[in-house]
């Protein structure tokens, strides 16, 4: 029966050694019953079908003289407790590594499905902003577009101007003619804010007199109140007085009613003594006569002790009466002072409380004023501040307008001082007329040139508008491939669930084989010890050991596979994510190119608007002053007046064509031509040094005016 147990337990020790060392076979350092000892530490195991001999971890056939190797029959161990104690604690040490190392993967891969969900959500994120960006631009592309249709052309705008003829000095003295007007306004209207602002502070007095007179009247209402509430307390006190007064006469009262009522018991006993006496004196007096004559002494002694009592009892009984009816006066006399006491309070209370509700209603009246008192000091310090910051406006205008009238009248000044200086430029401008004539023709290219940047820059926005839409056109690309990468993400899941499940299943079904191996093992080796004479061993065959040990190997390869296709599948869509995430950042830098390129074709529009703008009014000007040079000599040609000083000794002019001179050098210089739409690309530097030119003439051009 050893045996047998030994037999068996030597069996599970193999097998579950193989199983949880991913099927490696281990020696055992001590042989086993149905194994002999041989050299070196090598044992011999023997079997009906084969033989072999397990040396370490090899399994060696033995040569073939060697036929049968000696059975060892000893005891291995001195009990089975010890023995399965000891394959227990073997198969517990060694059976966990494997679930745990499938425990790690397997939260390892459900981190990397959060993360990658969270990748797929940022992502999400991403696109979105993208496609509101995009939208953003659409829009910033028809509102260029709206106002490129909007603009209107500028030869058509030069044709209406020159049909305008005004005249300068005409002007100039209509504008300092209205200057005065409204310096005179202003002088007046900055009066009439000094006489609200006093005004105002007049009734900023007043209030604060009313409101003094106010505080006065509650501090005389807080006194009357203190007085009241002291009187009141003393009229408490005096009531209470009363209270006690009145209680102590009821007491003397309540005493005198006793007295009295003994004083009547007392009267009727000495009426039923004087009954009993005279009952007993007529008792006597029909009693015999042949009584002794000490009795009669005794009789007349007690009558005459009863009658000296009756006459006392009588004398008290009247001092008790009269006793009685003071006590009642008095009585009387006390209730009546205590009801006059007590109406003379109830009337002081009443008194008090009448004042009291005089006094609070008083007060609130007084508590009302005082709130809308407040109200109003606060209205009219809103007013007086708001006063005085319309005040400090209107001074600041007036500083403005004052300072806009001297420059009006340095202006005129200059004008003045021009006028002289024109009449000996005269000559000399009437023959640098041609000049100016090809001058014109250069500007009027210019502006031919100008238009045609326009309509580059037109063109420009139209293609920043097509990259927008193709730029949206690849959002929606990224979107649909974004969407495919959710569900291929999804997918993935799904088949990490499944193997995840199979693997589980192929664990369930390896634990299952091995019970039923065991379970099978025990009933061969149950049958064949059955056979087999007691305390002989039985040992398995090399077949049904590579059986087994193939059978782990290939259900842990299994559950290898299966695992390592679901991290391939998730490292596949977490290479697809990152792929989405690099085309949504080269969607994004794609977009703030646009940006970058719609900004710089505004910018460029706006450039050679103010460009054309300026030329056109140059162009306006040259003409205005051609046409009154024709129609009067005195005023046909005008110069741009520099800068004059106040003496008006010395004076800066410029010629009249050199602003156009200067515009087609420029446009030379950057190498805009007209009628030459590939010298175009050219016009960023170009626009830039017209911008200079038209900020500084726009000032030369106040100046003058």
């Amino acid at each position: 029966m050893n045996t047998r147990k030994s037999v068996q337990f030597g069996i599970l020790d193999l097998l579950v050694t193989h199983l949880g060392a991913l099927g490696t076979c281990t020696g055992f350092g001590r042989a086993r019953p149905g194994i002999r000892k041989l050299k070196g530490g090598v044992s011999a195991r023997e079997s009906s079908s084969s033989r072999f001999i397990v040396m370490g971890d090899k399994v060696v056939t033995p040569p073939l003289k060697e036929e049968r190797a000696e059975i060892d029959t000893s005891l291995p161990f001195a009990s089975v407790r010890a023995a399965v104690s000891l394959f227990g604690e073997k198969v517990d040490s060694q059976r966990p590594k494997f679930p745990e190392r499938r425990v790690v993967r397997d939260v390892d891969v459900q981190h990397e499905l959060v993360k990658v969900r969270e990748q797929l959500a940022s992502a999400e994120k991403r696109k979105e902003r993208a496609l509101h960006e995009l939208a953003d631009a659409k829009k910033t592309l028809e509102l260029m577009t709206e106002k490129s249709k909007e603009r209107v052309d500028p030869v058509n705008i030069v044709k209406e101007e020159e049909a305008g003829d005004t005249d300068t000095k005409d002007k100039l003295e209509q504008v300092a003619t209205q200057e005065e007007e409204k310096h005179v306004v202003w002088e007046t209207q900055s009066k009439a804010p000094d006489e609200e602002f006093k005004t105002a502070q007049m009734t900023l007095e007043s209030l604060k007199q009313k409101l003094a007179n106010v505080k006065a009247e509650l501090l005389v209402a807080e006194k009357e109140r203190e007085t009241y509430l002291k009187q009141k307390d003393e009229t408490l006190s005096s009531q209470e007085a009363n209270a006690h007064k009145a209680e102590s006469l009821s007491k003397e009262l309540a005493e005198l009613n006793e007295s009295f009522v003994l004083l009547k018991l007392a009267c009727i006993e000495a009426n039923r003594d004087k009954v009993a006496l005279l009952q007993a004196k007529q008792a006597d007096e029909t009693s015999e006569v042949g009584s002794g004559g000490l009795e009669l002494a005794n009789e007349e002694l007690k009558k005459a002790e009863l009658e000296h009592k009756l006459a006392a009892a009588t004398v008290e009984l009247g001092e008790l009466q009269a006793e009685l009816a003071n006590a009642k006066q008095g009585e009387a006399s006390a209730i009546k002072e205590a009801a006059s006491a007590l109406e003379v309070v109830t009337s002081e209370l009443e008194r008090t409380r009448l004042s009291e509700e005089s006094a609070a209603s008083s007060l609130q009246s007084f508590s009302a004023e005082l709130e809308e008192a407040k109200a109003k000091l606060t209205q009219e310090l809103d007013n007086v501040s708001s006063l005085a910051a319309i005040l400090e406006s209107l001074k600041k205008e007036s500083e403005m307008v004052n300072a806009e009238l001297r420059s009006v009248r340095e202006r005129e000044a200059n004008a003045t001082a021009a006028a002289s200086v024109l009449t000996v430029e005269l000559a000399r401008l009437r023959a640098e007329l041609p000049g100016a004539e090809a001058a014109e023709a250069k500007a009027v290219e210019s502006i031919s040139g100008l238009s045609q940047a326009f309509e580059q820059v037109k063109a420009e926005a139209a293609e920043a508008k097509s990259e927008a839409e193709a730029l949206q056109n690849e959002a929606a690309k990224i979107r649909s491939e974004a969407d495919e990468a959710k569900a291929a993400k999804e997918q993935a899941e799904s088949i990490l669930q499944t193997a995840l499940q199979e693997a589980q299943a192929a664990k369930e079904a390896e634990a299952a084989a091995v019970i039923r191996v065991k379970a099978l093992s025990m009933k061969t080796y149950a049958s064949r010890a059955s056979e087999v004479e007691p305390g002989a061993e039985i040992a398995i065959s090399k077949d049904e050991y590579d059986a087994l040990k193939r059978k782990v190997q290939e259900a842990e390869e299994l559950a290898n596979m299966r695992v390592a296709a679901a991290m391939a599948q998730v490292e596949a869509v977490r290479a697809s994510e990152q792929e989405i995430l690099h085309k949504v950042t080269i969607a994004s830098e794609d977009m703030e190119s646009i940006k970058s390129a719609i900004k710089q074709a505004l910018q460029r529009a706006e450039m050679a608007e103010a460009a054309k703008s300026a030329v056109e009014n140059e162009m306006k000007r040259l003409r205005e002053r051609e046409q009154k040079r024709k129609e009067t000599p005195t005023a046909s040609q005008q110069l741009y007046v520099r800068s004059v000083n106040d003496g008006g000794q010395s004076v800066t002019v410029s010629k009249l064509p050199e602003p156009i001179r200067n515009a087609a050098s420029l446009l030379a210089e950057e190498g805009l031509k007209p009628h030459n739409k590939a010298d175009n690309l050219k016009k960023k530097p170009l626009l830039g040094s017209l911008g200079s030119y038209l900020s500084k003439r726009s000032s030369f051009s106040g100046k003058s005016a």
